[in-house]
């Protein structure tokens, strides 16, 4: 019962303090806030301490501990007392050093003394104290270049409008763990995240960082004084000139970033030809790095040459390796080819680094395997000759080319005089008529190119496609467009004699397993009669969604509109959606069942 007395009554000062600085602070003495903050804190510590006697480790205890971390640091802002770590560098490797400056600020009008500075590193870092004075070469985040190099006294005293530091060289060792994303050390479960067993981490946005300033100090204030703490992650401080002072997280990367310019490769089955793979190294360390690069290959493959030497000079240099691969009896399925670059002293390099950098977000590195991904399935396509209208950009193009299309960009200026003789069919890219200007402006021309036996096979659009009257028929699509976002919900063939899933390639059910991410999006939701839909997809709990793929004759050609996600399963390696694209383009009038409409 005492104890409970004690915790209640160390709470209800708490609160009574929160008031009263809350009364105290104005705009013109903030910092009369603090002293009532700093009798609260008191109080707060002693419930603390009464409720960890009576139960370490218990809940009260623990919420209690926090509140009190929380009180230091509403303390130090109301005091105008502020602490910093700033690192010289925001990306280290491991085997390198990094200066690290803890700066404290008293801009305040009260009195620090006792003040004491250390560094939380990580197991195997460690840190050389430095002198502090002037030839600090990053300047300071308070005061810029030329600050005082500190004004701290020998007994930790710090007077109003003084800066105190202390300054570090921080020794990262060989064997120093990268900055991961705690969340992704380990393969997916599916699409789940498979988390650590350390529980500290749970829920996090991003691991901790790997180096942290600490401070202590007596703050004292008119009759009354705290001993106060703060923490913070040693960043790094730049300045922009067009944007002004930014601040980076201190990362830690590996020495060289090895990457093949493609990550995923379709092969027809059967096809005898040789291709090049090009591979990229970037050096992350400040010294360079020398040694080589190789394509391992898996089983069924041969890689020509065995490896290429690289030299780079320092951070940011890189050198780029072309590969030859041929199948030599591959068979059908996925292969993994491995890009490592093994440096002089027989560090090996596997992995890709990629900074994910916005304004908006907080920095982060990710590190993914140096692989290229081939798919190897059996694939037909008819000898045709294909133009690709460019809309925001997508694989379409490098598809067709793997399995063997004759495929290159045409632009809008090129079809103005009409679509070229020498095509055969002309695909458009996704949202084509909303991100290119002239595309409508040649519309007439594509559909004259259908008109005169031409294959035209549009990829999805938004409400600006019906809108404008860009089909050859009467369609439309609902304000808020169909879409089948379950990428393994059920596919009906709902015409299986129609030529899109007859041939070349016979389209199955099995076509339609491995898919990412969704099944299509802006399905048309109406159409006139000489489109005729093949599939349906279905969403759970939802109805049947038919305007996937339409397809009509148009007077000796064809016409295909289709919101399929051709865009997303291109980069997967998804072999159906291979297939069936190659149907598409493998389409001609005279394929269209007797009877059509023409």
């Amino acid at each position: 019962e005492a104890v409970r007395s004690a915790v209640e009554s160390g709470v209800a000062r708490w609160r009574e303090s929160l008031d009263m600085a809350e009364a105290e602070l104005t705009p013109a003495n903030p910092w009369a806030a603090a002293v009532p903050l700093m009798d609260g804190l008191r109080r707060l510590r002693a419930a603390s301490l009464a409720a960890g006697k009576a139960a370490p480790e218990s809940e009260p205890g623990r919420v209690l501990a926090r509140r009190a971390d929380d009180a230091e640091a509403a303390i130090l802002d109301a005091a105008g007392v502020t602490f910093r770590v700033r690192a010289s560098d925001d990306l280290v490797v491991p085997g390198e050093t990094v200066e690290v400056t803890l700066e404290l600020w008293n801009g305040g009008p009260y009195q620090v003394s006792e003040a004491s500075a250390d560094l939380r590193l990580p197991p195997g870092w460690w840190a050389e104290p430095l002198p502090v004075d002037d030839t600090d070469d990053f300047g300071s985040s308070f005061f810029g270049r030329g600050a005082p190099a500190s004004e701290l006294t020998d007994d930790g005293g710090l007077a109003p409008g003084a800066l105190g530091r202390w300054r570090y060289r921080v020794h990262v060792p060989e064997a120093a763990d990268l900055t991961r994303l705690y969340f992704r050390q380990e393969a997916r479960d599916g699409e789940m995240y498979r988390w650590p067993d350390t529980s500290e981490v749970w829920g996090l946005p991003k691991d901790p960082p790997p180096v942290r300033g600490q401070v202590e100090m007596v703050l004292a204030a008119e009759e009354t004084s705290a001993r106060v703490g703060a923490e913070a992650p040693a960043r790094y401080v730049g300045v922009d000139k067009a944007v002004g002072e930014f601040e980076k997280p201190l990362l830690v990367v590996p020495a060289a970033s090895v990457a093949t310019e493609t990550r995923t490769m379709v092969w027809p089955q059967g096809l005898d030809e040789t291709r090049e793979v090009r591979v990229v190294v970037v050096a992350e360390a400040e010294a360079g790095l020398e040694g080589q690069v190789s394509l391992d290959a898996p089983p069924g493959w041969e890689v020509l040459p065995a490896a290429h030497p690289f030299r780079l000079e320092g951070a940011g240099a890189q050198a780029s390796a072309v590969f030859a691969i041929r199948p030599v009896g591959a068979e059908a399925g996925r292969h993994t080819f491995q890009a490592v670059a093994t440096a002089s002293d027989g560090r090996r390099f596997a992995e890709r680094l990629t900074l994910i950098d916005y304004p908006h977000i907080e920095r982060t590195a990710m590190l993914d395997p140096a692989t290229l991904e081939v798919a190897v399935f059996p694939v037909s396509v008819a000898p045709v000759t294909v133009g690709y209208l460019m809309g925001s950009g997508d694989d379409g193009l490098q598809a067709l080319r793997q399995m063997g299309v004759d495929a290159r960009e045409v632009t809008p200026e090129e079809l103005q005089n009409g679509v070229p003789g020498d095509l055969d069919v002309l695909v458009l890219g996704i949202r084509v008529y909303e991100t290119q200007p002239l595309a409508a402006a040649v519309n007439d021309r594509i559909l004259d190119f259908a008109r005169g036996g031409g294959t035209v096979v549009v990829q999805y659009n938004k409400q600006e496609y019906p809108a404008g009257n860009f089909a050859p028929y009467s369609v439309a699509m609902k304000p808020r467009a169909d879409r089948v976002a379950d990428e393994n919900s059920p596919v009906e063939i709902v015409d299986p004699q129609s030529p899109v899933v007859d041939g070349p390639n016979r389209i199955v059910p099995a076509d339609f397993d491995g898919w990412v991410q969704e099944r299509g999006l802006y399905f048309l939701s109406e159409w006139a009669e000489p489109f005729r839909p093949v599939l349906a997809f279905t969403d759970p709990g939802e109805d049947p969604a038919l305007g996937s793929l339409l397809v009509a004759p148009v007077g000796d050609g064809v016409y295909v509109y289709t919101g399929i996600s051709f865009f997303r399963q291109f980069p997967a390696g998804v072999a159906g959606a291979y297939r069936l694209f190659a149907n598409l383009v493998s389409l001609t009038g005279s394929d269209l069942a007797p009877g059509d409409d023409r």
